[in-house]
């Protein structure tokens, strides 16, 4: 007797919990069912709409158990990644190909099996969607056919609705970390999932201010040529320098870490010419690290007590630093010299508790 969708589902799920921990965890909250059409539109293969996966019964019946197995994972990291809501504003098509780009390269390095088909671009499975997307504007993307473009977003505009999605998949995403690492079994793909919180702060509205000039793009007139009769633009462009530490003490949390970590993606992001050394510090500081925004961040260690100091000793000459912490920890005895602005979770140290620089609030 030939198995329902259904019943393959559940089947999917508990191998994936047994093989696969973290993302067993994962697909337990996405709730996978049966569906021909979602929201006006019909299901040809699979999708979800960021919360749900849904699968279309005469496709999956084409499917080995180890693709059907691979096809919900796949579908499962677009929710969890947040990849429906994060595409606003976006080619939705070309977003699509990039969402599958990184998912299947995850699904893949992971060691699951993908339906025939998948899009796969192993240079670019590396980098974050909006990455590998802004790439694909100068590229011919590969071709998706309709049947299959996966991620269905049900309309809500609303910034509760995202944030409140946002919410439900942070929880999750640490829920199953726990759970595979009790296991012994957290993926690589888990560590760097992990990382991609988006930033809450406008960090290219907070970092303006600090850009300094350089000669590397035309600014105001060069007056040297005046006397020729020349009115050439002076070669000039802004340039960003900051250090910036993540505190990876045992008092700061796995969901603190994690959006720690989005803002440093943030900050990454906020500018062209921004040249940045980045260091993890509890009571040791490890670094620095030379990183870039189309780059991989550094796996995070730590794990004990807190100390600013040694982060200030090693960047006395940074004009800005940048400290995501929770504050509870011993500062240097005396301002240090150049800019300093606080990344602060809630329950963090209260603003006038830091004996100097700017405090801004994380959400």
């Amino acid at each position: 007797m030939t198995r329902t969708l259904q019943a393959r589902l559940q089947r999917a799920v508990i191998q994936l919990r047994a093989r696969h921990p973290f993302f067993g965890v994962l697909a337990l909250h996405a709730e996978a069912q049966e569906a021909e059409e979602l929201h006006g539109r019909p299901v040809r293969t699979a999708c979800t709409d960021g919360r749900r996966v849904y699968v279309n019964p005469d496709f999956a019946a084409r499917l080995s158990d180890d693709q059907l197995s691979g096809l919900l994972v796949h579908e499962v990291l677009h929710a969890a990644l947040r990849h429906v809501p994060r595409s606003a504003g976006r080619d939705a098509a070309r977003w699509n190909v990039a969402a599958d780009i990184v998912v299947n390269g995850l699904a893949v390095q992971d060691g699951h099996q993908l339906p025939p088909g998948a899009v796969r671009r192993t240079t670019l499975e590396h980098l974050s969607v909006e990455e590998v997307y802004g790439l694909l504007s100068q590229q011919t993307p590969p071709e998706l056919p309709e049947a299959h473009r996966d991620l269905f977003w049900p309309g809500k505009e609303n910034a509760g609705d995202v944030a409140e999605l946002d919410r439900f998949w942070q929880a999750a995403l640490q829920n199953a970390a726990v759970t595979a690492r009790l296991q012994g079994r957290l993926p690589a793909v888990a560590e760097r999932a992990l990382q991609w919180a988006e930033p809450q702060i406008d960090w290219r509205g907070v970092l303006w201010r600090y850009l300094t000039p350089s000669r590397t793009d035309f600014g105001d007139l060069d007056r040297r040529h005046l006397h020729r009769g020349l009115y050439l633009e002076e070669l000039i462009s802004l340039d960003l320098h900051v250090a910036l530490c993540v505190d990876t003490s045992g008092s700061v949390s796995e969901r603190q870490l994690s959006a720690f970590m989005g803002e440093v993606r943030g900050i990454l992001r906020s500018f062209p010419h921004l040249c940045a050394r980045l260091y993890f510090s509890d009571v040791a500081l490890h670094g620095p690290y030379d990183v870039q925004e189309s780059g991989t961040l550094m796996t995070p260690k730590g794990g004990g007590g807190t100390d600013f100091r040694a982060f200030f000793r090693a960047t006395e000459d940074a004009t800005l630093r940048v400290y995501l912490t929770d504050g509870h920890g011993r500062f240097p005895e005396t301002e240090p010299p150049g800019d300093t602005l606080w990344a602060v979770p809630p329950g963090g140290l209260p603003d006038e508790r830091f004996p100097f620089g700017q405090v801004l609030r994380l959400l």
